[in-house]
């Protein structure tokens, strides 16, 4: 912050896992997925295992669905790696009575930094087909609302909204998406997507 170093490094993030899901019956549906999450900035990273938890419940009108999410439940997690060594110089004053075998060494020192978790989620949505007498069919809208109530002190945003339109046509799906995020001290931030599942 107080200048250019003229120094770069590079910054990864990624996560693998495998899940699986099961209908219970025609109504409901859960499923579960367990991942390694790896976090790796310049020489420092930090790993864990997380696992997410989804659910399906068909209320039976309109095709309606009532779908809950929870994302990235698991263990804490601390940055390890060459960016926490330290090789300070213990050498005392000239008139220390300290034996010479303690003065004069360089040692290594680790840092511990604290332990995290990883930014877990809740969210629960309703979507449902909106058939008209027009000829809109295979029309599926949603929308959603969600804030934060429990917030790390680096995280700004409070709430977010948004909606979304998927259109079935010869057996692709097209999607229309918007979402909107506020913050405390940056301006809003507006999200559109636009996608093609084929």
């Amino acid at each position: 912050p107080e200048g250019y170093s003229g120094r770069t490094y590079t910054y990864t993030s990624m996560a693998l896992g495998a899940g699986v899901g099961y209908r219970v019956n025609k109504r409901f549906s859960i499923g579960a997925k367990l991942k390694v999450v790896t976090t790796i900035v310049d020489q420092s990273h930090a790993s864990t295992f997380l696992m997410d938890i989804a659910t399906i419940y068909r209320i039976g009108w309109k095709n309606m669905k009532l779908v809950a999410n929870f994302e990235n439940f698991g263990p804490e997690t601390r940055f390890d790696g060459r960016n926490l060594w330290r090789w300070p110089d213990l050498t005392d004053d000239a008139d220390s009575q300290d034996p010479a075998v303690l003065t004069d060494v360089d040692r290594k020192v680790v840092i511990y930094t604290n332990e995290f978790p990883a930014p877990a989620k809740i969210a629960v949505g309703l979507s449902a087909d909106i058939i008209s007498d027009n000829g809109i069919d295979n029309l599926t809208l949603s929308a959603r609302v969600s804030t934060r109530q429990f917030r790390e002190s680096d995280y700004d945003a409070v709430y977010a909204v948004g909606a979304g339109l998927a259109y079935e046509i010869s057996g692709s799906t097209i999607t229309l998406d918007y979402a909107y995020k506020s913050h405390d001290d940056l301006d809003q931030s507006h999200f559109f997507t636009l996608g093609l599942n084929f």
